[in-house]
């Protein structure tokens, strides 16, 4: 029998709802993820705008500074014979007059933001005044570095760079060298004196203000040494106007982001607790729907073989699962009622076929033992006309008061008087011999399953010359764990046709004799086992090797039936 196994796979319910689960969820979290992905973008643009509004003033007034300074180096006037070797008088003429000309450059400087110093260079030496605030030292190694750069270009064709640089000790310097009569003059800014108003802003998430020249290099060592370290900053690039430097400002991303990286941990959350929602309804449906279901497909492969006749039904479950097993057990209800009745039809059925067949038997031996007893009365043997009434009311009392089943040993010692009273009747002395275990002497056949065979076998012998021999041979055999009668019945006559035993051997239902009239009373056999003992009971007919009928039939060992009930 096919045996159902309920499986989790895509065909499952909850399969299927875990499949519904991924398809509902995964484009849900594809498409949040794509949003963020845009906003994180947009949100990048709009804040690389809002940045660059922020340094932007501050870039101008650089671009100012510079440009300033660029005025103010481009109108100054430096006599360099001031600086030349004179005689002691003149001499000291030419120093009152350069610190003239230095009192006058510093005053000029503290109205000019930004310069930190003012220089002037002959071609051998270098002159500064630096802006009242600066660091002499610094300015002092600032100039040096500056002169081994402008003996550097000495060399080379003289023509306009604007503004240039050069680097000290880790610090960049802008500087401006314009030629003029007798040398150089020009100015230096430091990154930290044009950057101080924009580092002193102190705007939200900015870490560092570094220049970067027409090359995209930046001018920050630590920057230039390590790039991978531009990654944790937001970036954004302002151009100094005319000038060939641009400003580069670096944020702090999680300061700049702060307001996305908010939005998107609370759309995170908010996915999450979506998610742990639906997994939560998950299981409410799967302790209301799928566990009720899981256990009415059990109740149903339950009351299938038959090992429930009413389901239980629990409170705590759905309204509409309670009504499904109360339905479910009227429909048991109905089917047991269904099956006494059925049953009790197929009863009622078999009692009627066994009743026919009963009354099949009685005209057969009634008319054989009346043909016999007027045979004899014609012949005016009247003695044997009583042994033979005494016969048949023997017969009419065996077949009376037993209708289905008797003893072994009642359907024996009834065929034994059969066999007496036919020899008494042919006038020929049969030979019939019983081989029977004593302990089945007790046990219950159909009645008259034994004797139709044996008076068989003498009918189709009574035109035989030679004595007819029959023999009974009974006992207990044990078939797969279970106890069989069997029963063999012999003769020496002339046995069945091969037409007879193919006829005999089909199990067709007919209820009519064989060709040859071996009667209905073999037929009725075979009828009546079938309906006491459905496929318990077998029966099998063939012939002798040295020649006679030869029948086997095998049947449940019962030794008492009472209404019914069958006991071994």
């Amino acid at each position: 029998m096919h045996k159902n196994k309920i499986r989790l796979g895509p065909r499952s319910m909850k399969g299927r709802m875990m499949l519904w689960m991924a398809v509902f969820l995964l484009p849900i979290l594809v498409i949040m993820m794509i949003c963020s992905t845009v906003t994180m973008r947009s949100y990048e643009r709009q804040m690389q705008a809002y940045v660059q509004q922020m340094v932007a003033p501050f870039a101008a007034e650089m671009d100012t500074v510079l440009n300033s300074a660029m005025r103010y180096v481009a109108g100054k006037t430096i006599d360099f014979s001031l600086f030349e070797e004179t005689e002691a008088k003149e001499k000291l003429t030419a120093i009152e007059k350069m610190e003239k000309l230095g009192d006058e450059i510093s005053g000029e400087l503290s109205v000019q933001e930004g310069i930190d110093a003012v220089f002037w260079w002959n071609g051998e030496k270098i002159w500064f005044v630096q802006n009242y605030n600066q660091s002499y030292a610094k300015n002092r190694t600032a100039s040096l570095c500056l002169m081994e750069v402008l003996e550097e270009q000495s060399d080379q064709k003289s023509f306009y760079q604007g503004y240039q640089l050069f680097e000290v000790d880790d610090t960049y310097y802008l500087f401006l060298a314009l030629d003029v009569r007798g040398g150089k003059i020009g100015c230096w800014f430091s990154e930290y004196s044009l950057m101080e108003n924009l580092n002193s802003a102190k705007l939200d998430g900015l870490e560092k203000v570094v220049f970067q020249d027409s090359d995209g290099n930046l001018l920050d060592g630590e920057l230039a040494e390590n790039p991978r370290e531009m990654e944790q900053y937001f970036v954004s690039n302002q151009e100094l106007g005319s000038n060939p430097f641009s400003i580069v400002a670096l944020w702090d991303k999680k300061v700049i982001f702060k307001p996305v990286y908010s939005l998107v941990k609370i759309v995170m959350w908010c996915l999450i607790a979506a998610y742990g929602l639906f997994v939560a309804y998950l299981f409410s449906v799967q302790r209301s729907v799928m566990r009720p279901l899981g256990r009415l497909v059990k109740v149903i492969g339950q009351v299938k073989k038959g090992e429930i006749s009413e389901i239980e039904v629990d409170t705590k479950e759905p309204t509409e699962m309670q009504g499904v097993f109360y339905a479910m057990n009227d429909m048991i209800q109905e089917v047991k009622n269904l099956k006494i009745r059925v049953y009790e039809e197929q009863i009622a059925e078999q009692e009627t076929k066994l009743q026919l067949y009963q009354l099949q038997l009685r005209p057969h031996f009634f008319l054989n033992i009346l043909n016999s007893i007027v045979s004899f009365a014609r012949s005016k043997d009247y003695q044997m006309v009583q042994k033979m009434t005494m016969f048949l009311a023997g017969h009419c009392r065996y077949i009376l008061y037993h209708t289905w089943y008797v003893s072994l040993e009642d359907e024996l010692a009834y065929t034994q008087n059969y066999v007496n009273m036919r020899s008494i009747q042919s006038g020929k002395e049969s030979f019939y011999s019983e081989d029977v275990e004593e302990t089945v002497l007790g046990a219950k056949i159909p009645i008259l399953c034994v004797q139709i065979f044996v008076e068989n076998a003498m009918k189709y012998a009574a035109n035989a010359e030679e004595q007819i021999k029959i023999y009974v041979h009974a006992g207990k055999i044990q078939r797969e764990q279970e106890d069989k009668l069997y029963i063999m019945i012999d003769d020496t006559g002339k046995g069945f046709s091969e037409e007879q035993i193919r006829k005999l051997q089909e199990d067709d239902g007919s209820t009519h004799g064989t060709e040859g009239d071996h009667g209905i009373g073999i037929v009725n056999v075979k009828q009546r086992l079938k309906i006491l003992y459905g496929d318990c009971a077998k029966i099998s007919f063939s012939n002798n090797e040295k020649g006679g009928a030869h029948i086997e039939m095998e049947v449940p060992f019962w030794e008492k039936i009472e209404g019914g009930a069958r006991e071994r």
